[in-house]
């Protein structure tokens, strides 16, 4: 049977061997060479473990980095809630309307903005703990 002309019999690849391509140096790869993803080397997966662990790494600075401000939005958050709920309550005792859950919304805005402005202007004083007040002193 002809096969086109060609009447070069291709032999089966054996595990390892790229089929002709030769490395760096010129001599072909030896076929007991591991291949990524057949189990690689050693080499290979300290470089995925190291590449993972930079990942981690970077995750933990961002979110370290990134807290004071998280922690600027609850505080929003949490106060303007307590100002509305406390002086809904209050409206609720005493009977004047809307005016003390108006201003509990106040006072929770004003204590919201000031804790961003705290933390993105940076306070000369610091709260206790934080090591900008330690190194300033």
């Amino acid at each position: 049977m002809d096969d086109g002309g060609d009447s070069e019999r291709q032999t089966p690849r054996r595990e390892g061997e790229t089929g002709g391509r030769r490395a760096a140096s010129g001599s072909p790869r030896p076929p007991t060479e591991p291949v990524a993803g057949q189990g690689g080397s050693a080499s290979i997966r300290r470089s995925a473990e190291e590449t993972e662990d930079d990942r981690r790494a970077q995750t933990a600075r961002v979110l370290r980095q990134a807290g004071p401000y998280l922690n600027a939005a609850w505080t929003m958050t949490a106060a303007l809630l307590v100002g509305a709920f406390g002086g809904h309550w209050l409206d609720g005792r005493f009977g004047t309307g809307p005016w003390l859950t108006l201003g509990g919304i106040l006072l929770g805005l004003l204590v919201g903005f000031y804790e961003i402005a705290r933390v993105a202007f940076g306070s000369a004083g610091g709260r206790a703990g934080d090591d900008e007040g330690r190194r300033r002193k």
